[in-house]
């Protein structure tokens, strides 16, 4: 993750709207705690379409949207609590498929 992709996403994520009611279920710093847990890598560690880790490598700016490394944050504990550890990285792919 670039240093100006991480201060376009901290600019727009820290509008006050953004900080109020928490950006998709996460506020900013969880998903970069946990981004920068992952190290811009999907964690899924689920056996569908790989065998150990994913690691398919993402993109920071395609977060939620269409195109090359896209990605989204889910929950491991599915209650959505606003800590790194609950926060984990997903390609979209594995995303999708429920895990």
């Amino acid at each position: 993750m670039t240093e100006m992709a991480i201060n376009w996403w901290l600019s727009v994520a820290s509008s006050e709207s953004v900080k109020r009611s928490k950006y998709m279920g996460f506020s900013v710093d969880v998903v970069k705690g946990a981004w920068e847990r992952a190290g811009g890598r999907c964690e899924c560690t689920k056996k569908h379409d790989h065998t150990d880790r994913c690691y398919r490598k993402l993109v920071w700016e395609n977060r939620g949207r269409e195109g090359r490394g896209k990605w989204e944050a889910n929950s491991v504990s599915g209650l959505h609590k606003d800590s790194v550890s609950d926060c984990q990285i997903l390609c979209w792919s594995c995303h999708i498929s429920g895990f």
